[in-house]
């Protein structure tokens, strides 16, 4: 629980109950996207490939703390064996670039609901000369206003072989026609 003093007992209480209340509207399985990394995997990679000594159960209580739910030595062994959580781990581990943009994905989810909690403060606060700079660029990004490519300014070079350059310099050539008769039979 916590012990943020900003904090009503109703919020406490909300938060207390939270991850029950996740256990109870649970996604069955088999219905679940198993093709990618869920947003607490991906943090809980990030926390993997920077933690040198760590127990299984250790790394079980870190791994049910990202996801709000209990997680067994089970499911992290499965996790861990993914070949996708280890190309993850091996990024972070890496570091640069790709560490850095692998960081920025896991770390997504954060920043979008931040940017949406911002709004509603902004609306509750009714500051409205904030509320464009949230909805504006949320805007932007799902419907751009303006077309990129027309935007851009494109250099085409175009490369003629000497011959071609003759004919594209020498004077047009002038083409004269006469209609023929039909055959009469």
């Amino acid at each position: 629980m916590s012990n943020n003093p900003l904090l009503t007992p109703e919020d406490r209480a909300a938060l207390a109950e939270l991850p029950a209340r996740l256990r109870k509207t649970r996604i069955p399985t088999q219905l679940r996207d198993t093709a990618r990394l869920r947003p607490w995997m991906q943090l809980f990679a990030y926390w993997y490939a920077f933690t040198s000594k760590h127990s299984t159960t250790e790394a079980c209580i870190k791994a049910s703390e990202l996801a709000h739910d209990s997680i067994s030595k089970h499911q992290l062994t499965q996790l861990r064996r993914r070949p996708d959580f280890q190309e993850l781990v091996e990024k972070f581990q890496a570091g640069g670039v790709e560490g850095a943009l692998a960081k920025l994905k896991a770390d997504l989810p954060f920043y979008v609901d931040s940017h949406r909690l911002g709004l509603e403060m902004a609306i509750k606060e009714k500051d409205y000369s904030v509320i464009p700079k949230y909805t504006l660029h949320a805007l932007e990004i799902v419907h751009p206003r303006r077309n990129d490519l027309a935007q851009q300014n494109l250099q085409v070079n175009i490369s003629l072989s000497p011959k071609q350059l003759a004919v594209e310099e020498a004077d047009a050539i002038e083409v004269t026609a006469e209609p023929i008769a039909p055959d009469s039979v």
